[in-house]
């Protein structure tokens, strides 16, 4: 199934306003964030940041998804990697390591935490999205 199609379900887009809106309820200072988003998709989130000025940089594991992310976004740096092998240190460092509903698609989730926390400015916030280990949406 193509992306858009599967990123097209009311299911999912569903899931993805109740997502967005509990994002929103946090009340966090975004305006102007240097924001690394992990595991993009096809940038159903990408927009939220951008509306609030932020610089995002994309990561997607899935070629057609980074295509379709790059048409999507052009201003917003996109890069294919794998998390499951590659290393995001070259990357540099962000206010905000966004990783919303990722986890789950991961060999070794715990390894990615640790490893996209040091991503993270010691003075900046973090936004992780909660899905835990198992694969279940926390609220």
């Amino acid at each position: 199934m193509d992306p858009l199609t599967s990123f097209a379900t009311d299911l999912y887009r569903r899931h993805n306003s109740r997502r967005l809106e509990h994002l929103a309820t946090l009340g966090l200072d975004l305006a102007g964030r240097k924001v690394l988003e992990v595991g993009a998709g096809i940038g159903d989130h990408t927009s939220f940041f951008l509306d609030r000025g932020c610089r995002v940089t994309a990561l997607e594991g899935r070629p057609e998804n980074v295509e379709i992310l790059k048409s999507r976004f052009p201003s917003v740096e996109t890069l294919w990697l794998d998390l499951d092998d590659d290393e995001t240190s070259d990357l540099g460092w962000f206010e905000i390591v966004y990783a919303y509903g990722l986890l789950y698609h991961l060999a070794e989730p715990r390894a990615r935490l640790l490893c996209g926390s040091r991503q993270i400015r010691r003075d900046g916030p973090a936004v992780a999205g909660r899905t835990d280990i198992s694969g279940s949406v926390q609220p």
